[in-house]
């Protein structure tokens, strides 16, 4: 289980949340277009049959939602 806790408190003490969140995702190949310094994550489903989607991580707040979801 994802402990998201540990993620809040990471953010919120200004850790290193790269390192935190690459260990529980897959970084992709795959960069938005004009954001060359864009961090990209694979997960879901990639089936085919669904298109990802973007979400960007712009504070605690969406940081823990997304995870969640």
């Amino acid at each position: 289980m994802i402990d998201l806790l540990d993620i809040a408190r990471t953010e919120a003490d200004g850790g290193d949340l790269f390192e935190k969140l690459s260990d529980l995702f897959v970084v992709a190949d795959i960069k938005p277009d004009g954001y060359p310094n864009a961090i990209v994550w694979q997960g879901g489903n990639h089936d085919g049959k669904i298109n990802p989607v973007a979400h960007s991580l712009t504070d605690a707040y969406a940081l823990l939602g997304t995870i969640a979801a």
